[in-house]
């Protein structure tokens, strides 16, 4: 994203300054710099999916519980 528009440049600059003032997830289109694709995205299924994910047999020990993550 950064290749193609340069921060350093004073539009540019100014209008992340502004996007990145509004709530969170932002997501900026990497086709579109006006773009924020984390916007009235529907975060409910992604956390629905997520929780599925979490709860499969290669994420829980033995005992059930889920397998916590390590550092990297």
């Amino acid at each position: 994203w950064t290749i193609n528009y340069n921060t350093k440049d004073k539009t540019v600059g100014d209008f992340l300054k502004q996007q990145l003032q509004k709530p969170r997830p932002i997501i900026l289109d990497p086709a579109d710099p006006t773009g924020n694709l984390g916007h009235s995205a529907r975060w409910d299924l992604l956390a629905k999916e997520a929780a599925a994910c979490m709860s499969a047999l290669c994420c829980v020990g033995r005992n059930g519980i889920p397998i916590q993550p390590w550092p990297v």
